[in-house]
């Protein structure tokens, strides 16, 4: 037994730091907390990164699952993941503004995950590009005519082309989109 130990003594020293500050954080910190009044938190993360760590480097190395100790880690995936999706979701599913850059909007579609990408160039490497997903397909009335813009799902412009005509841009937009298009009337 004292030469497994001797053995894995880094991984015994990362395992107890992990367990020591679990203690620390989330038994010793909140009765402080709350007798003196003063808020204090932990480090999250950090007692159940040093545990997987330290059964990582040991030859069992399944015993990294009592990393799981540390409450922030499921905390994380309970509550904290499925808000960040609900709150993109929400991002997706708002409506169009009426105005983009000034000019009414005409028409838009629905959101679809991707209409197609457009490949933009980066300034400091022209052989190196960036791609950017038209998530949004939208029609503005501008003075000379009308546009047909591709969004991503915050509405930032990815694209514009110009053309004569609201059924002439509906034409020209990407064939996913035939069916999705939402006439305004404001």
């Amino acid at each position: 037994m004292t030469d497994f130990i001797k053995e894995n003594l880094l991984c015994d020293i990362l395992v107890g730091l992990g367990l020591i500050l679990v203690i620390i954080f989330y038994v010793v910190m909140p009765i402080v907390s709350k007798k003196t009044g003063h808020h204090s938190s932990a480090v999250p993360f950090l007692p159940g990164i040093l545990i997987a760590a330290g059964f990582l480097l040991s030859p069992i190395k399944w015993l990294a699952v009592f990393a799981l100790v540390d409450i922030s880690i499921p905390l994380f995936f309970i509550r904290f993941i499925p808000d960040m999706i609900m709150n993109k979701k929400d991002s997706y599913n708002r409506d169009i503004p009426a105005f983009i850059e000034g000019c009414k909007v005409v028409a838009y579609t629905s959101y679809y995950n991707r209409y197609y990408d457009i490949k933009i160039p980066l300034e400091d490497d022209p052989e190196a590009f960036k791609v950017c997903p038209v998530e949004r397909l939208a029609i503005i009335q501008t003075e000379t005519g009308f546009e047909l813009l591709g969004l991503d799902y915050q509405f930032n412009i990815v694209k514009r082309e110009q053309f004569n005509s609201v059924n002439e841009c509906k034409s020209h937009a990407a064939p996913k989109a035939q069916n999705r298009w939402i006439d305004v009337n404001r």
